[in-house]
């Protein structure tokens, strides 16, 4: 910023050529400390607010699937189920469905499995080892 002499400020504003530019006075503007506002978080493109509210039939399986899980936690005491490897973390992490939800299978603990997080992933790696082992099940099963 220049100041001009008449007690007004100029601001050099830029255009898109190169060198052209000009002032902009500020008259009667103070100069003030530049006051820093706090961070305003955006909300997530998943965060569920008003503007993006959910389903009740979202609601309602979130809800059954709660219950499901905390029954498989219970059956199968914290342990894994699978202990497919060595690597094994033998604590459960993850519930797996052993009918895909896709394929039309429900959150009822006889289709629900506890495992950890590698069981997990090798169960849905390998599915002809799966089916086999009866951590999957076919579509008309």
């Amino acid at each position: 910023m220049r100041y001009d002499g008449r007690g007004c400020f100029k601001r050099p504003l830029h255009r898109r050529g190169r060198g052209s530019s000009f002032s902009l006075p500020l008259c009667g503007v103070k100069r003030t400390a530049l006051k820093r506002t706090p961070f305003k978080r955006k909300p997530s493109p998943l965060r569920r607010t008003t503007l993006n509210p959910v389903s009740e039939r979202q609601r309602r399986y979130d809800r059954e699937f709660r219950k499901a899980s905390k029954i498989v936690h219970a059956r199968s005491r914290g342990i894994c189920e699978v202990w497919l490897s060595e690597d094994c973390s033998r604590r459960v992490e993850h519930v797996h469905h052993k009918k895909l939800r896709s394929q039309g299978g429900t959150n009822h603990p006889a289709n629900l499995l506890g495992c950890c997080g590698r069981c997990h992933a090798e169960i849905h790696r390998n599915p002809a080892l799966s089916y086999e082992a009866g951590w999957m099940t076919r579509m008309g099963a």
